[in-house]
């Protein structure tokens, strides 16, 4: 078996980052309790995900379309004692007009490239740090890996710099370190 480049390892990694932002029903699943408190809990839990103005909007929709079936559920059971009042309460909200299913916003989604911003700094960090690369020698790996440009990369870890987050290689030890690889 041929052993993939780091190149091909990277444009694979990319792909799956960005398909697992666009596509969140993928990515995120609800443990629908059997309890009607447990349930009701999940009910506020995802109602405040498709309320809340931090969330991306994406995942404020996955959050509403599944309170939305979850209500469409409850509406087949004909057993009123039986629906939590938390669902009574964001069935109230949704027919008033006060919660609405998130609109995608206008323009550029500002979110849409957090994740692969994010990866391209840890991949820049973890190329340096444990591969060797130079700095310049692991932009021009990552630009060609990507598509990017080698001033799209540059940006793009300026931004990280620039970001408050932890920076890259930190989030690189931890997840290693999680991982039980030798850091």
């Amino acid at each position: 078996m041929v052993e993939p480049t780091i190149p091909e390892m990277l444009r694979v990694g990319l792909k799956a980052v960005q398909e697992y932002w666009e596509k969140p029903e993928e990515r995120f699943r609800v443990h629908w309790p059997d309890d009607l408190e447990g349930q009701g809990l999940c009910i506020t839990q995802l109602g405040n995900l498709a309320r809340s103005p931090e969330v991306p909007w994406n995942v404020r929709v996955w959050a509403f379309d599944t309170l939305q079936a979850a209500a469409a559920q409850y509406s087949t059971n004909n057993n009123p004692s039986a629906i939590p009042t938390q669902m009574h309460t964001w069935a109230l909200w949704v027919s008033s007009g006060a919660v609405e299913r998130p609109k995608r916003p206008r323009g550029r989604d500002r979110d849409k490239n957090l994740g692969r911003d994010r990866v391209v700094a840890c991949l820049i960090a973890w190329l340096r740090q444990y591969q060797g690369y130079t700095y310049e020698a692991a932009i021009e790996l990552v630009a060609e890996s990507t598509g990017l440009t080698v001033e799209a990369v540059k940006s793009i870890l300026k931004k990280e710099r620039d970001s408050g987050r932890p920076s890259p290689l930190e989030t690189v030890k931890k997840a290693l370190s999680r991982q039980s690889m030798p850091v």
